[in-house]
Protein backbone atom coordinates (compact mmCIF):
# COMPACT_ATOMS: atom_id res chain seq x y z
CA UNK A 1 0.00 0.00 0.00
CA UNK A 2 1.39 3.24 -1.43
CA UNK A 3 1.68 6.11 2.31
CA UNK A 4 -0.29 9.32 1.44
CA UNK A 5 2.08 12.32 0.67
CA UNK A 6 2.31 14.68 3.95
CA UNK A 7 4.39 17.41 3.53
CA UNK A 8 5.77 19.51 6.86
CA UNK A 9 6.62 23.30 6.55
CA UNK A 10 9.27 24.39 7.91
CA UNK A 11 9.39 28.14 7.48
CA UNK A 12 9.65 31.55 10.03
CA UNK A 13 6.86 33.24 10.89
CA UNK A 14 7.89 36.16 9.31
CA UNK A 15 6.39 34.53 5.78
CA UNK A 16 3.13 33.34 7.03
CA UNK A 17 1.71 35.37 4.19
CA UNK A 18 3.44 33.51 1.83
CA UNK A 19 3.17 30.00 3.49
CA UNK A 20 -0.50 30.38 4.33
CA UNK A 21 -1.03 30.31 0.39
CA UNK A 22 1.82 27.56 -0.05
CA UNK A 23 -0.17 25.26 2.26
CA UNK A 24 -3.50 25.94 0.99
CA UNK A 25 -2.57 25.18 -2.39
CA UNK A 26 -0.82 21.80 -1.32
CA UNK A 27 -4.49 20.92 0.54
CA UNK A 28 -6.50 21.63 -2.96
CA UNK A 29 -3.91 19.19 -4.63
CA UNK A 30 -5.00 16.63 -1.96
CA UNK A 31 -1.79 16.74 -0.05
CA UNK A 32 -1.53 16.49 3.76
CA UNK A 33 -0.01 19.50 5.14
CA UNK A 34 1.90 19.54 8.87
CA UNK A 35 1.70 23.53 8.99
CA UNK A 36 2.19 24.76 12.42
CA UNK A 37 -1.03 27.23 12.25
CA UNK A 38 -3.41 24.38 11.61
CA UNK A 39 -1.45 21.60 13.36
CA UNK A 40 -0.37 22.82 17.08
CA UNK A 41 -2.84 23.66 19.51
CA UNK A 42 -2.44 25.96 22.53
CA UNK A 43 -0.61 23.91 25.45
CA UNK A 44 0.25 21.34 22.62
CA UNK A 45 4.45 20.68 23.55
CA UNK A 46 6.02 22.17 20.65
CA UNK A 47 9.16 20.33 20.24
CA UNK A 48 7.26 17.13 20.70
CA UNK A 49 4.79 18.09 18.07
CA UNK A 50 7.60 19.52 15.70
CA UNK A 51 9.03 15.87 16.19
CA UNK A 52 5.48 13.52 15.53
CA UNK A 53 4.65 16.03 12.84
CA UNK A 54 8.36 15.22 10.72
CA UNK A 55 8.43 11.95 11.80
CA UNK A 56 5.21 11.55 10.32
CA UNK A 57 5.87 13.15 7.13
CA UNK A 58 7.51 11.83 4.10
CA UNK A 59 8.44 15.77 2.76
CA UNK A 60 9.99 18.92 4.38
CA UNK A 61 9.28 21.70 2.72
CA UNK A 62 11.80 24.49 4.04
CA UNK A 63 10.66 27.83 3.14
CA UNK A 64 14.08 30.09 2.77
CA UNK A 65 14.09 33.80 2.94
CA UNK A 66 16.34 36.02 5.22
CA UNK A 67 14.10 35.09 8.43
CA UNK A 68 14.40 31.40 8.41
CA UNK A 69 18.23 31.97 7.69
CA UNK A 70 18.17 33.48 11.27
CA UNK A 71 15.68 31.36 12.73
CA UNK A 72 16.08 28.71 15.46
CA UNK A 73 13.43 27.13 15.29
CA UNK A 74 13.48 26.25 11.18
CA UNK A 75 17.31 25.12 11.70
CA UNK A 76 16.44 22.63 14.52
CA UNK A 77 13.77 21.26 12.46
CA UNK A 78 15.89 21.33 9.14
CA UNK A 79 18.41 19.51 11.20
CA UNK A 80 15.83 17.01 12.56
CA UNK A 81 14.38 16.35 8.93
CA UNK A 82 18.08 15.99 7.70
CA UNK A 83 18.78 13.90 10.67
CA UNK A 84 15.97 11.60 10.35
CA UNK A 85 16.63 11.36 6.36
CA UNK A 86 20.32 10.20 6.94
CA UNK A 87 18.63 7.10 9.06
CA UNK A 88 16.15 6.31 7.46
CA UNK A 89 15.75 7.63 4.15
CA UNK A 90 11.81 8.46 4.91
CA UNK A 91 11.70 12.25 4.91
CA UNK A 92 13.27 14.22 1.80
CA UNK A 93 13.93 18.00 2.47
CA UNK A 94 12.87 20.27 -0.72
CA UNK A 95 13.57 23.32 -0.26
CA UNK A 96 12.00 26.84 -1.29
CA UNK A 97 13.88 30.05 -1.87
CA UNK A 98 11.51 32.58 -1.27
CA UNK A 99 13.80 35.77 -1.30
CA UNK A 100 17.72 36.07 -1.20
CA UNK A 101 20.63 34.80 -2.28
CA UNK A 102 21.43 30.87 -2.22
CA UNK A 103 24.01 31.75 0.13
CA UNK A 104 21.58 32.09 2.84
CA UNK A 105 21.07 28.27 2.29
CA UNK A 106 22.50 25.52 4.76
CA UNK A 107 25.91 24.12 2.95
CA UNK A 108 24.24 20.69 2.63
CA UNK A 109 21.40 22.27 0.53
CA UNK A 110 23.46 24.14 -2.22
CA UNK A 111 24.02 21.22 -4.26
Amino acid sequence: MTRKTKVFIAHSSLDKDFVDELAMNLKRNNIDVWYDKWSMRIGDSLRTKISEGILGSNYLIVVLSPNSASSKWVSEELNAAFAISMESQSVFILPVLLKGKTSILPLFLRD
